[in-house]
Order: structure tokens, then sequence, then C-alpha cells
């Protein structure tokens, strides 16, 4: 079982709904970020690769 430990919060509209949508990510030790993105309720769970991952947004941490 893998333990979520979020190191990086975001805030971005990153499904281009008009509402902003929090995302949390953390690398996961493949090289790769294993990205939370909720609003509200969980959206996605997703993984991709760092390059995959660019959204507009203002970093909190």
């Amino acid at each position: 079982q893998t333990e979520y430990n979020p190191a990086h919060v975001v805030i971005a509209d990153v499904d281009n709904d008009g509402d902003n949508d929090i995302l949390a990510s953390h690398n996961d030790g493949s090289g790769g970020l294993s990205v939370l993105l909720w609003n509200g309720a969980i959206l996605s769970l997703l993984t991709k690769t760092d390059s995959d991952i660019s959204f507009p947004a203002v970093s909190l941490a």
C-alpha cells in the first residue's frame, strides 16, 4: 500500500471549467509524478512524466 504524501500543491483551472482546481503532486521515485487532482471531490488520479505536467499555477509550497 502506497502512502500518499503530497510534496507540491498548486491552484489552477486545469480542466478549463472556469473553477480553480487544487493539484497535489509528489515524485513517486520512478521518474514520474503521481498527480491527485480535485475540486471539491476527487476528479482523477494520474501518473505522468515530469515533462507531461505543465499547468499555469501558483505554488503554495
